[in-house]
């Protein structure tokens, strides 16, 4: 399935303005509350940032269509794209490495 220019515009856009909202509400959880970033996920301090600003907003990317192209492998949102499975309270016990690229 081909994702249109505009839906990866939008949805880009709204994933660095979580990003900025969460560096700048100082509520980023650190990382130790989350199952550590795989090393192929630790390539800059950017994708770390946007992995945990993923998961610690699910509740703003739930509400966004997922942007990766992987709707066939049982992505519902964006929030899909990076975390692949989460406890019920939310902490992220495996990250899905769609949202790298």
């Amino acid at each position: 399935m081909k994702i249109s220019a505009k839906k990866k515009t939008w949805g880009s856009v709204l994933l660095i303005l979580t990003v900025i909202i969460s560096g700048c509400s100082g509520e980023q959880t650190p990382d130790a509350v989350h199952k550590p970033l795989p090393d192929y996920l630790r390539v800059s301090t950017q994708v770390e940032d946007m992995y945990l600003a993923a998961a610690n907003h699910a509740q703003v990317l739930e509400y966004m269509p997922c942007y990766c192209g992987c709707e066939d492998v049982g992505h519902t949102s964006n929030y899909d794209c990076f975390v692949r499975q989460a406890g019920a309270d939310g902490t992220v016990t495996e990250w899905d490495p769609m949202g790298a690229g």
